[in-house]
């Protein structure tokens, strides 16, 4: 295992297989396999800053966590809601560009540890099974909802006329009012359960991202994150440096027991090298 020769910014230099330098702004890379499923543990050491910096008045920052493929390398870590990350400049957690109160400081010399847990991905014919199970479940409320409307009296519906045309201007036939009603009911029902159904696809359930620093376990920073292949990596500012270990030995090891992480006892705690392309499908990579 090493770092992405690919899935990096054009300002990240690499100085080796994994240790990595960020010039002038952010910008990110990551390794060059990513967390398909299972439990797996890596750490990052923050370097001192290449000198001298390349503007004065200027302080290098780097962000650690996880982001998919198609994340922006050029933009830091937890910019977008496929990345999740660790700020070191007051220990905050970022997803979407929203940060939240975590964890603490970082900086020069310190070892932080980041540890992914992915469920299974769904298969993609389950998927569509159940999409259209859930599809049909929708047409038939709307079926029940419409044939409700169906229903009303000829004298309801003159009312609703009335106050419908007061307040738009348009709409002159029953039938019409009828087609208008239906439409805009199937209309919200379809925005509702899409939404339910995006939601509940988009998310790996029972997923989970810890960061521990020297060795510290910051405690859980997210969890059920968007569904999707997961790769470590860092964020650069300003000359800032990391270096990678993608194990077996690493510098702090993590007792999940002492921890209180609590996992079924077929889950085995991996290091990241032992990630396999082997185990990835190809066109996921």
């Amino acid at each position: 295992m090493k770092l992405s020769e690919t899935l990096k910014s054009k300002w990240i230099e690499q100085t080796n297989q994994f240790e990595a330098l960020g010039q002038r702004g952010w910008c990110s890379i990551f390794a060059e396999l990513p967390v398909y499923e299972g439990l797996y543990y890596s750490e990052i050491t923050v370097l001192e800053p290449k000198l001298p910096l390349p503007f004065e008045n200027v302080v290098p920052h780097v962000r650690i966590g996880i982001g998919t493929k198609e994340s922006n390398v050029e933009l830091p870590i937890g910019a977008e809601e496929i990345s999740y990350c660790y700020r070191d400049r007051d220990g905050n957690k970022l997803t979407q560009g929203k940060a939240e109160q975590y964890g603490e400081k970082y900086g020069v010399g310190d070892v932080i540890g980041i540890l992914v847990y992915l469920q299974p991905p769904k298969p993609k014919l389950k998927l569509k099974k159940e999409n259209q199970e859930k599809e049909n479940e929708m047409q038939i409320e709307y079926n029940l909802n419409f044939n409700s409307q169906q229903m009303i009296s000829n004298q309801s519906i003159q009312s609703y006329q009335k106050i419908f045309n007061a307040n738009q201007g348009q709409v002159d036939q029953n039938n019409n009012n009828r087609c208008s009603i239906s439409n805009n009911l199937q209309e919200v029902l379809m925005n509702q359960q899409n939404s339910i159904l995006i939601q509940d696809q988009d998310l790996n359930q029972e997923s989970f991202v810890y960061f521990f620093k020297n060795g510290v376990n910051q405690g859980k920073a997210f969890k059920n994150i968007k569904e999707g292949f997961y790769y470590v990596g860092a964020s650069l500012y300003m000359n800032a440096r990391v270096k990678f270990n993608f194990g077996p030995d690493f510098a702090y090891q993590v007792n999940l027991e002492n921890e209180g992480i609590l996992l079924d006892e077929d889950i085995v705690l991996n290091p990241y090298d032992q990630i396999s392309k082997i185990q990835i499908p190809y066109n996921d990579i």
